[in-house]
């Protein structure tokens, strides 16, 4: 009898943690549905950037694979087209990630784990940028979470079915972005360690396969294209020189972007984890599996910092299976020998805290970086993401009489980002199109140009010389009034203005 009462408390206990994270995720998807529509904020550069893809569907793009401007046009589709509708797949996508993180944590530790896996990843400024911006991120980070899920349940189970379903997700999440690549060659590590058997298998095999075939048609635009996507990727790998050197104050930069978009105690919590964990990578194949997702791939990546320049959001994905850990770790899952040095209830609240402190002024920046006082200064990290509506109502007081006098007239900018960004902000959303230069620079260069003999409305930068290839595009260039943008303190978003008369030639696309 006693027993039976036992499982049944268990039981309760147990059901709650489900309950708990039920209530927790609702939260959060209408939280950053809330957060989307009251912040205020325009669309960055790289959103509207995937946004115009969205209006030319293809299989593939000059820098990144196909899936993010499915994703916006299906969206844009179904709800209309706004900065709003744009954002709103990074809150599904982001909360549907969670998703996967806690049921995979649940399967390899508990639902209390799971739950707190959860939570940890929620405190994280990475983790709330994530749930608000739409770029490549939110779905490989889908894909990469569900892919994790279910190739241990693959593992686990030898399930056919399970294989099948892994290489489907890793196929959705190659087709977000290149990094997803790396997800293959990491089974068959962790495989050949834990679960050599399943290499004689079919299973692994046939994630391989349909991986291959489902970005066939994307190798193929590229084949059609010069291979631009790769040429474009392998170019972030060679900022640094074609030799090894070491650069210290690039790799502190990536340690100091990690610790701020992983929150400090967060990310050296996880750090210890991994290193702690590394004695039990034979005899444990939990931990033998977060790790060859983790750890493993992150070295590379902290090699290369000592090399270059590396973005903060190149190892995001590898910090999944880290917060698996970080919930198995609280619950006393793995590693319940106490430590001499350190209290882990200590350091459990410290890691808490800081990472609720973090939490909550990312979500304040809207309003904080007014009362802060560092709204335009070099420290603001919101600059990217104003001005631009007020350019484009700037850019359409200009516009408006030109076109009545220009029949047929054109907008045409000197950077991507404002190409995209006038595209989206500009009434009835015009085709805009970017100064075509010797090499191609943005999917802008690969796409048909505008109509020889039409004038154009010409946007350069304040901080940019005039290019002289611009005045061979054109029969005659006439000076017309700057646009001048504040964003706060000295900082401003500056235009030189040009109307372009009687284009002669278009460079040909790629």
């Amino acid at each position: 009898m006693e027993e039976i009462l036992k499982k049944i408390k268990e039981q309760k206990v147990t059901g709650n943690y489900l309950l708990y994270f039920f209530i927790l995720i609702c939260f959060m998807f209408v939280w950053r549905l809330f957060f989307i529509k009251i912040s205020g904020f325009d669309l960055s550069p790289d959103e509207a950037y995937y946004w115009d893809w969205s209006r030319h569907l293809s299989w593939g793009y000059y820098s990144k694979p196909p899936l993010i401007a499915w994703i916006i046009a299906l969206s844009c589709k179904l709800f209309g087209t706004s900065t709003f509708t744009v954002r709103v797949p990074a809150a599904v996508l982001s909360v549907g990630s969670l998703i996967w993180l806690f049921l995979l944590t649940r399967e390899m530790f508990g639902e209390k784990a799971g739950l707190f896996a959860v939570i940890f990843s929620l405190l994280t400024p990475g983790s709330c940028v994530l749930g608000f911006i739409m770029t490549i991120d939110p779905p490989l980070m889908f894909f990469w979470s569900l892919s994790l899920y279910l190739l241990w349940k693959a593992a686990e189970k030898e399930s056919l079915f399970y294989w099948i379903a892994t290489g489907i997700a890793a196929a959705f999440g190659l087709l977000a972005k290149q990094t997803m690549i790396a997800f293959i060659p990491i089974i068959f590590f962790y495989l050949y360690f834990h679960k050599k058997n399943q290499l004689k298998s079919l299973g692994p095999y046939l994630v391989i396969i349909i991986v291959a075939l489902a970005i066939t048609p994307t190798l193929i635009w590229n084949a059609n294209h010069h291979w631009i996507t790769f040429k474009h990727t392998a170019h972030h790998f060679e900022e640094g020189g074609p030799k090894f050197h070491i650069e210290l104050k690039t790799f502190f930069e990536f340690i100091g972007t990690q610790l701020v978009v992983f929150s400090p105690m967060t990310w050296i919590l996880m750090m210890f984890l991994f290193i702690k964990g590394l004695k039990y990578f034979y005899s444990n194949r939990k931990i033998a599996y977060l790790l060859s997702f983790s750890f493993f791939p992150i070295i590379p990546v902290i090699f290369l910092s000592f090399k270059q320049r590396v973005n903060a959001n190149w190892p995001a994905p590898f910090y999944i299976a880290g917060f698996v850990l970080i919930g198995a770790y609280i619950c006393e899952k793995i590693f319940k020998e106490k430590s001499k040095i350190l209290d882990k209830k200590i350091v459990i609240t410290t890691v808490f805290l800081v990472g609720f402190i973090f939490t909550i002024f990312t979500y304040s920046i809207p309003w904080s970086i007014n009362f802060l006082g560092i709204k335009g200064t070099k420290i603001d990290p919101t600059i990217r993401i104003r001005g631009w509506k007020e350019l484009a109502k700037e850019a359409y007081q200009v516009l408006k009489p030109l076109s009545k006098e220009h029949p047929g007239i054109f907008i045409l900018a000197y950077r991507r980002q404002t190409t995209s960004e006038l595209a989206f902000y500009l009434p009835k959303r015009p085709q805009v199109y970017c100064y075509p230069g010797s090499k191609v620079t943005s999917q802008y260069d690969l796409w048909h140009g505008p109509q020889k003999g039409k004038d154009a409305l010409i946007f350069i930068e304040s901080d940019e010389h005039i290019p002289t290839g611009l005045f061979r595009l054109f029969k005659g260039l006439e000076d017309l009034c700057p646009i001048k943008i504040p964003l706060g303190a000295k900082k401003s978003r500056s235009f030189k203005l040009f109307l372009g008369k009687q284009l002669i030639f278009w460079p040909k696309p790629l």
